[in-house]
């Protein structure tokens, strides 16, 4: 960094007073899409010979959410649900989503995929594709 803007940090983005400035009046969707962009919370690893996907469901029950398989695609989804309305505010959210996961090396045996959801944890454990074995053709 040069010196001159180690002395002017507005050369090199926002000062601290235009953040604050645009965290009050800025563009509120930015925001909004900002606090829930990770939401729900998601784990995705390899565990053994499975691809496994671990998402944190709090106050779910197995009936609200859809697993889908769609192509190359596995489609984690919930229309979200209110238990009273929506006349109390409550820390633990259930609101809808839905998150889509994309096989794009076609590795993954999809199809076969097993769905457990226990604890407000819905796990989702993927095989691999049975590995073909490569023959030679002969040639007439």
């Amino acid at each position: 960094m040069t010196r001159y803007a180690m002395q002017f940090p507005s050369v090199m983005g926002n000062t601290t007073f235009e953040n604050i400035f645009n965290e009050f009046w800025g563009d509120k969707g930015e925001r909004l899409s900002r606090g829930v962009s990770g939401y729900p919370i998601t784990d995705v690893f390899h565990e053994e010979d499975l691809d496994v996907i671990e998402i944190a469901l709090a106050g779910f029950t197995k009936d609200s959410i859809n697993v889908e398989v769609n192509g190359n695609q596995l489609i984690i989804s919930s229309e979200g649900f209110e238990q009273d309305g929506g006349k109390t505010q409550r820390r633990v959210a259930r609101r809808a989503f839905s998150r889509t996961f994309v096989d794009y090396k076609n590795k993954n045996d999809l199809e076969n995929a097993k769905v457990s959801f226990v604890d407000g944890l819905l796990r989702v454990e993927i095989p691999p594709k049975n590995k073909t074995i490569s023959k030679k053709i002969e040639i007439k």
